[in-house]
């Protein structure tokens, strides 16, 4: 019901309709509006929230790692300028106990308390010491001359007595240590001539351990100068080799948007100032958002509901404000429609539209009572005027006259005449009816057929008739004189020019209460069409009989072409009662 009511305020223009876009609009476009600018507020809220978290994040980390630097610069420092260092690695054999005793004993208290170092070691080609706190040995003996040869081991060298971070390198003291390594060269602390290396190995978990407590949904790494990863918290979120590829594009302190696998993340990166180091957070743009999206979501769905309560505000109160115009327009309607008269509806009478409507109904069927009148008289004056002609013809002695005709005829034995007299007989016994305006479609098809096989005595029997009538249609009553006319109007002007191949069709159908009736024939045509509005009176007293008897909605068509033929066409109501 309420959707039948819907398709009123949709269609046309009508001011039902004006009323409930203008309302619906009203609600609609500050809706979008709000859900838009709420959209875009949260989700650029959310990017500055979690800029600012990163941010912090990275601050942290940055102080972690900056920290635990300061602790192995200074590790390292206390090792390269240590006394008992300096002569171990200035000895040209390892003789002196007392040298590798007290070594042993400087690296064994700088690496107390220091869990996250797996080993360390110090030596050239002449003496070497390496003290490890986990972990059995990589090597056996003569250390130095079998990391000499590894790529890890140039680098150091190359480094110019600064210190180097490698992940996953080649040098590593310990036996399936997973391991980053801290290179030095160390020099004479007189002349800073290279006197020997420093090695030490610290387990990876150092940097999971630092950034155990940082709460981020993403993913943080720790990348050297060389761009080599050394700590990747989540692989399945980003590889290494993904993380590497990314680098290059990242500047100190940016904040770039990546697309990386058909998904997008937020990368921030930070350079330690200390290390060198590139510290990374990566992050699904889907999870950045996510809260966003949830919010968003749960606004759509409330502005929605907001947006149905207002359609439906809208029609309730566009109904209540139109609902007399609507039954106004119904009115119309019907006038439109000719409806013979309008019953059963009212209007509000304390409303001054339900004044006019109830007014106006009065107006319309007082209006349609006249016409119906007007036209009851006017055909009562038709068929007066029918009635009196057929008056003027004395039936009995046109009668009696054709029946002598006949008996001459037949006394002398000329068939033709006496038929054409029989013919004629019953043909004026149909065309009179009794006097009863009124005939049945059988009748009709016999008075034509006496008509015709009249006129085919003139023409030699060049005429070729043919019927397609629906059985059924020749019980439907009909107004007589009718179809003969159009007949007639075919024989004459049509088919009377033309020398051979006569043909002339008769047709009636019925569908949907409308009976069509046709009367084609393969004449001469003519190329305008005035003979139903002309001043001869058979077609346009047919044409103005049927609608005067059946409505305006009913009459006489013609169509013809030069020629081809012409068809002349009947339409009125079908009707089967007297």
């Amino acid at each position: 019901m309420i959707m039948k009511k819907l398709e009123l305020f949709t269609n046309g223009p009508s001011i039902n309709r004006k009323i409930f876009l203008l309302g619906t609009f009203s609600s609609l476009i500050p809706l979008i509006l709000i859900t838009f600018f709420s959209f875009y507020y949260f989700s650029n809220m959310a990017e500055k929230n979690i800029s600012t978290t990163t941010n912090n994040l990275l601050n942290i980390a940055d102080w972690n790692i900056t920290t635990f630097i300061h602790d192995f610069e200074s590790i390292s420092n206390i090792l390269l300028g240590s006394n008992d260092i300096q002569s171990f690695l200035k000895q040209q054999k390892d003789e002196s106990y007392a040298a590798r005793t007290a070594t042993n004993d400087l690296l064994a208290n700088v690496t107390n308390n220091k869990s996250y170092i797996n080993g360390v070691y110090i030596g050239n080609q002449h003496v070497e010491h390496m003290i490890k706190t986990s972990g059995e040995s990589k090597y056996a003996f003569n250390i130095y001359h079998s990391i000499q040869s590894t790529e890890t081991f140039e680098k150091i060298v190359q480094n110019n007595g600064n210190g180097i971070f490698f992940n996953r390198n080649d040098l590593y003291l310990l036996q399936e240590s997973r391991s980053i390594t801290y290179g030095k060269v160390i020099n004479d602390i007189n002349n800073f001539n290279p006197i020997g290396i420093l090695v030490i190995n610290f387990d990876e978990d150092v940097f999971h351990d630092m950034f155990s407590n940082l709460e981020t949904t993403g993913n943080i790494a720790v990348a050297n100068a060389d761009s080599t990863i050394l700590y990747n918290k989540d692989t399945s979120i980003l590889s290494d080799a993904q993380i590497a590829a990314i680098l290059p594009e990242l500047k100190d302190n940016s904040m770039i948007k990546k697309e990386i696998d058909d998904r997008t993340y937020i990368i921030n990166s930070r350079i330690n100032q200390q290390s060198g180091f590139r510290i990374v957070s990566a992050t699904l743009y889907q999870e950045l958002i996510k809260e966003a999206v949830n919010l968003r979501n749960i606004t759509s769905i409330l502005i929605l509901i907001a947006f149905i309560i207002a359609i439906v505000s809208a029609f309730l109160i566009t109904q209540k404000i139109t609902k007399q115009l609507t039954v106004l327009s119904n009115i119309t309607n019907k006038m439109e429609d000719r409806k013979e008269k309008i019953e059963h509806i009212s209007f509000d009478i304390e409303d001054e539209i339900g004044k006019i409507g109830n007014r106006l109904i009065y107006l319309y069927n007082r209006n349609n009572d006249l016409l119906i009148q007007l036209y009851e008289t006017k055909l009562q004056a038709k068929e007066s005027e029918l009635i009196t002609l057929q008056n003027h013809i004395n039936p009995h002695f046109l009668y009696n006259t054709l029946n002598s005709i006949y008996w001459l005829a037949e006394k002398n034995k000329v068939k033709p005449i006496a038929d054409m007299a029989l013919n004629m007989s019953e043909y004026y016994k149909l065309v009179l009816n009794n006097g009863d305006h009124i005939t049945t479609v059988r009748n009709e098809i016999i008075q034509i057929q006496k008509y015709l096989q009249i006129m085919n005595v003139r023409y030699n029997g060049t005429l070729d008739i043919t019927y397609d009538i629906e059985e059924e249609l020749l019980d439907y009553r009909i107004l007589k004189l009718l179809i003969q006319p159009l007949v007639e109007n075919a024989v004459t002007h049509g088919l009377s020019m033309k020398t051979d191949n006569k043909k002339l069709e008769i047709s009636a159908s019925l569908k949907g209460g409308i009976m069509c009736i046709a009367v084609i024939d393969n004449g001469i045509g003519f190329e305008h069409q005035p003979l139903i509005h002309s001043s001869g009176y058979a077609l346009k007293n047919i044409d103005h009989r049927i609608k005067l008897f059946y409505g305006e909605n009913y009459g006489l068509t013609i169509e013809s072409e030069i020629n081809k033929g012409t068809t002349a066409t009947i339409i009125v109501k079908a009707s089967i009662n007297s």
